[in-house]
């Protein structure tokens, strides 16, 4: 996202998703999970993307 180079994993399990990974430049990790599954649209993925988006606009 952005320049940022992130460090991270994502899983899931039925009924739930989750993401989660670094910028390695400042330490600051950003972490979703949700209690929702769906196999090719995982909401963790979808939210922890438009945080990262967000987070790279402010910190630049």
């Amino acid at each position: 996202m952005g320049d940022r180079t992130w460090q991270g994993h994502r899983g899931s399990y039925p009924g739930f998703s989750a993401q989660g990974a670094t910028d390695l430049e400042r330490g600051v990790t950003l972490v979703v999970v949700t209690n929702r599954y769906m196999p090719k649209h995982s909401p963790a993925d979808v939210i922890w993307e438009q945080l990262a988006e967000t987070y790279a606009r402010a910190a630049s």
